[in-house]
């Protein structure tokens, strides 16, 4: 069913908060029958706290070295789908591991990002944020998002199956 361009990638989903990279990355490695690792999830499972801890007892250059090598320990499982955090572009060694991979921008507009992270408790740079600081927050990421994509999906007004299967044509192209 898939080209075999699929065998070992490394997929790696990257994007701002709440641009839905958990949720599409379920239902892509689901699709491909890979293996899906969500960094944050794997994160807490190690260290035994919420994101949130982490930052409150490390800070977020803490928070950024733990996060590197969970990126490091995932990013040599084959066939793999890893949603990241949208902060992961902020350090060079990992944008130079992800480049290995095939990155998959997910776009999306402010207003529905702010909509969908309103009840969210547990993102700890938007928490008590207004949503100047988020605009902030793309705006510093937005270079290395776009410098990494291999694939960018724009996901603000795409349903989940629509932005999988926008990815799956990209992927076979």
């Amino acid at each position: 069913m898939h080209s075999k361009i699929y065998i070992y990638m490394m997929i790696y989903l990257i994007g701002p908060m709440g641009s839905g990279k958990t949720t599409i990355g379920k239902i892509l490695s689901s699709r491909l029958k890979y293996q899906f690792f969500d960094t944050d999830e794997e994160i807490k499972k190690k260290i035994g706290m919420s994101i949130s801890s982490i930052f409150d007892k490390k800070g977020e250059s803490g928070f950024r070295i733990i996060e590197s090598q969970m990126l490091e320990e995932l990013s040599i499982k084959p066939r793999s789908v890893i949603s990241t955090g949208g902060g992961i572009v902020l350090m060079k060694e990992n944008r130079v591991i992800m480049k290995n991979g095939t990155c998959i921008y997910l776009k999306i507009d402010f207003e529905r990002q702010r909509k969908r992270l309103a009840n969210s408790d547990d993102r700890p740079l938007i928490s008590k944020s207004s949503g100047g600081l988020i605009r902030k927050t793309n705006a510093a990421r937005e270079p290395y998002f776009i410098d990494l994509a291999n694939i960018v999906i724009d996901t603000s007004s795409l349903n989940e199956n629509e932005v999988t299967q926008q990815i799956l044509n990209s992927l076979k192209s």
